[in-house]
């Protein structure tokens, strides 16, 4: 399957979008485009990555709709890793955290329904969203009536939930981790 896919990884310079683009080389991917907003990043994901052949290193915002278009355009599979997730830059910045974790996020939903190829989109969650939520919380339920005490918990449960309820015109999976 992933040796004839093109997958588009946002956020693929950070600490969990460069393992998925390990993995994915190592299991054999066709194309991978390493989309991040970091050119160091992306230098340092080449390193790592030792410069193979099938990547292309895309440096972009998920913010900014054309570009994020034309990466997007030509995938086979979204992998959406990018996110502002240090707790006290949103605090301070909360509009930022909002602009990228909810925005960005709702502009790759809306390429990924325009793109003919997209298969599934895959999204990078994280537990904060389970807010205030006490007990066990589970996967399947996003709402439980939790409130949040920062910015990214908060912003990072906006996005999900986009996610969850986007109303796509073809069939597309949504995996989210």
């Amino acid at each position: 399957m992933l040796s004839n896919s093109t997958v588009l990884v946002t956020g693929a310079a950070g600490s969990i979008g460069s393992e998925v683009c390990k993995k994915l080389l190592q299991l054999g991917v066709h194309r991978l485009k390493c989309y991040d907003n970091s050119e160091y990043g992306l230098y340092r994901l080449s390193q790592k990555i030792n410069n193979d052949e099938r990547v292309r290193y895309l440096l972009g915002d998920i913010r900014d709709s054309a570009r994020l278009e034309r990466a997007v355009f030509g995938s086979d599979y979204i992998v959406h890793a990018a996110a502002l997730k240090h707790v006290k830059f949103c605090e301070f910045n909360p509009d930022e955290a909002f602009k990228t974790n909810v925005i960005g996020t709702q502009n790759l939903l809306y390429f990924a329904g325009l793109c003919p190829n997209i298969d599934a989109f895959h999204y990078i969650s994280t537990i904060a969203v389970s807010g205030s939520h006490s007990g066990t919380y589970y996967e399947s339920v996003l709402d439980e009536g939790q409130s949040f005490t920062n910015s990214y918990a908060e912003t990072k449960y906006f996005a999900e939930f986009q996610v969850q309820n986007w109303e796509f015109k073809k069939p597309i999976k949504r995996r989210i981790y």
